[in-house]
């Protein structure tokens, strides 16, 4: 990070403190909520990879039926699926990377 973004972190967990909240760092760790958002059986990287798979699949369902015209994009919780998806298949695409020790490319596509 660069001096100009951990001045803007600093001054970010600054405000928050002030304010009575948690600041960055503090919400990265342990929080009283932590035990209510932890999933039972959270105990291992194995369970964790089944869990990711799990909440994948459970995101990439309720995005295609938007993208299959089921649901419709105006529908409000549209950004909340799509962001969900995203953000879940990113980290499942870096936790398998992470654990086999390489980045997998998928092959090119077929014309």
């Amino acid at each position: 990070m660069d001096a100009g973004m951990q001045d803007d972190a600093k001054t970010l967990d600054e405000r928050l403190a002030a304010a009575g909240m948690y600041t960055v760092e503090q919400m990265l760790g342990v929080t009283p909520l932590t035990r209510w958002t932890t999933q039972a059986g959270m105990d291992s990287l194995e369970f964790f990879e089944k869990w990711l798979d799990r909440r994948v699949a459970e995101m990439l369902r309720m995005k295609a039926a938007y993208d299959l015209g089921d649901k419709d994009k105006d529908d409000e919780l549209y950004e909340w699926v799509l962001a969900h998806a995203a953000a879940f298949q990113e980290a499942r695409t870096n936790l398998k990377a992470a654990l086999a020790g390489e980045i997998t490319r998928a092959p090119a596509p077929r014309a």
